[in-house]
């Protein structure tokens, strides 16, 4: 770093700031591939990083020729980026131009008649070496053609016409010429073009007399860029087949008009200042308005993207908002399906259980024993009052298992989905299949210790509150429906525990009473209609 200059280290510890490089040695590597133009460089060094990130989000990279020059670009590939030509219209129909030819015509005769003399001398001198000149550059191509360094061009312009004229005149770009033209175009500005060689002497008065001048320089920095350079180096020679110019010094003065960039202006040769003055303010003023309305139609197309921004990221934030209402809606209304599909699924399911609890009865009705006659040995008359307050008589087998006994009551209409048979004197339970062995359901009612017509109650016992029975009625309603006779019922079978006299009266004179209290079967089931007739019958027989 002992080679950099304070102006140049401060300038590398800037753009250290800005980019976040570590290495020194790369920032002065970056700033010197610009020569050292820290507003480029930066400019470069963002745009990389822009394409680095597309790259790796799987973005085109649209900005592949904005590279970090001396690693990622070649020379070739810089100077094909400062010198990118840009559209410019140099023969616009209202341009206005002027000429100030470098010629001294002869004042008086003497001096008249030596340059009428010479004239023939000085046609046949200069086009020979035009001639000589033409067939060279077959051979050897004119070194300025070649460009190598069109921003180190610019600059050692500069530095030359301060060391020559100083530091008081109009402020040199320092950019390339294609980089001064895309500001202008950009930010709406006259663009002030000057070629001029340090060798002729017209263009030395022209730097003395117009450039120098206060009010000269004064007016182009308050009104336009000013872009300079020689047509001695690469660069402005090459701004010279541009604009075609035929003699230094040369001012062209570009503006955008109808939307393309246009040389509105040239002036060509020695000028005074005011003339110079004169002229570029005529022009100026002539295209004012047309650069206004340049501006003025870019801050429209400005103003109406940004409404266009604004109302997109409006519409998209309603379109998410209205996204939003939509899934939470579908999701409720999928979970009122589930919901609905759920109980649809539990009814189907309560219906289906209820057929095949149907089936099951009807399959175990039918495979029911015959009932016993009245006066046979082995008849057992039992009673059962069910929770419905209905009472139902039959004539077992005293060597029938309690399993059968269990299977008769399950197989009544108003049987209840579980329940148990309790005894009323001595007052217990009989044994339930899920609670006693296979060996206890097995025994005959005889050896239970069942007496002939005795009185069983069928007792409805349930898991929860919302367990429906088999006639479809709840459990809270089947109990509500109670007869004001089961109360009385009830009271009585307190009383029968208390006097096992009066409980076996009572039970004989209901016994023989049941033939105007018992039940029928449902209305839908023929079948059972009949048995029950049949059973009545029997009872009726009795003595």
């Amino acid at each position: 770093m002992d080679d950099t200059t304070p102006e140049q280290t401060e300038m590398l510890l800037q753009f250290q700031d800005l980019t976040g490089i570590d290495s020194l040695s790369r920032c002065k590597e970056i700033l010197v591939s610009y020569n050292w133009n820290l507003e480029m460089a930066i400019s470069g060094v963002k745009c990389w990083f822009q394409d680095q990130f597309n790259q790796n989000e799987g973005r085109e990279q649209v900005l592949n020729h904005h590279q970090i020059p001396g690693q990622f670009q070649t020379p070739e590939q810089r100077v094909r980026e400062q010198t990118r030509p840009i559209p410019l219209n140099i023969f616009h129909p209202n341009q206005r131009i002027y000429y100030a030819s470098a010629v001294r015509r002869p004042m008086d005769w003497v001096t008249w008649i030596k340059w009428l003399f010479a004239f023939p001398f000085r046609f046949t001198f200069s086009t020979v070496v035009d001639l000589v000149v033409f067939f060279y550059r077959f051979f050897v191509p004119d070194p300025r053609s070649r460009i190598t360094d069109p921003y180190g061009d610019v600059r050692s312009f500069i530095d030359k016409f301060e060391q020559l004229y100083g530091f008081m005149h109009p402020h040199f770009e320092r950019m390339t010429f294609s980089q001064a033209m895309q500001k202008a175009k950009t930010e709406f500005r006259f663009l002030i073009v000057y070629l001029t060689d340090f060798t002729n002497e017209d263009c030395k008065s022209f730097n003395t007399n117009c450039l120098l001048n206060p009010e000269v320089y004064e007016y182009i920095n308050n009104n336009a860029l000013f872009w300079a350079c020689s047509v001695e180096t690469p660069e402005g020679f090459r701004v010279t087949k541009i604009f075609r110019t035929r003699y230094e010094p040369f001012v062209a003065v570009v503006c955008l008009r109808d939307n393309r960039l246009t040389v509105v202006g040239r002036i060509e040769g020695a000028q005074s200042a005011e003339s110079f003055l004169q002229r570029i303010r005529r022009v100026i003023n002539d295209n004012t308005s047309y650069v206004r309305a340049a501006r003025s139609e870019a801050d429209d197309r400005n103003l109406s993207r940004l409404l266009r921004d604004q109302q997109d990221d409006a519409y998209q934030e309603s379109l998410k908002r209205d996204r939003e209402k939509a899934k939470q809606k579908a999701e409720e209304e999928m979970k009122k399906q589930q919901e609905e599909d759920a109980i649809r699924q539990q009814k189907e399911m309560k219906k289906q259980k209820k057929v095949e609890m149907k089936l099951l009865k009807r399959t175990i009705r039918e495979s029911f024993p015959p009932e016993l006659a009245a006066g046979d040995t082995d008849a057992l008359p039992l009673a059962f009052k069910m929770p419905s307050g209905d009472r139902i008589n039959r004539i077992f087998n005293c060597h029938d298992s309690l399993f059968l006994l269990r299977n008769f009551v399950f197989c009544q209409p108003k049987c209840p989905p579980k329940f148990d048979i309790m005894k009323s004197f001595p007052r217990k339970c009989l044994p339930h299949p899920d609670t006693s062995s296979s060996e206890d359901m097995d025994k005959s009612l005889k050896d239970f210790g069942l007496s002939k017509n005795e009185m069983l109650f069928v007792q409805q016992t349930f898991d929860s509150e919302d367990e429906e029975s088999e006639t479809g009625e709840s459990i809270a309603e089947s109990t509500t429906s109670l007869p004001a006779e089961e109360s009385k019922a009830t009271t009585n079978d307190a009383d029968v525990v208390e006097n096992p006299e009066i409980e076996s009266l009572e039970g004989e004179l209901d016994f023989v009473a049941s033939d105007d209290s018992s039940s029928d079967d449902d209305d839908d089931d023929d079948e059972d209609d009949d048995d029950d007739m049949e059973e009545n019958d029997e009872i009726d027989a009795m003595p």
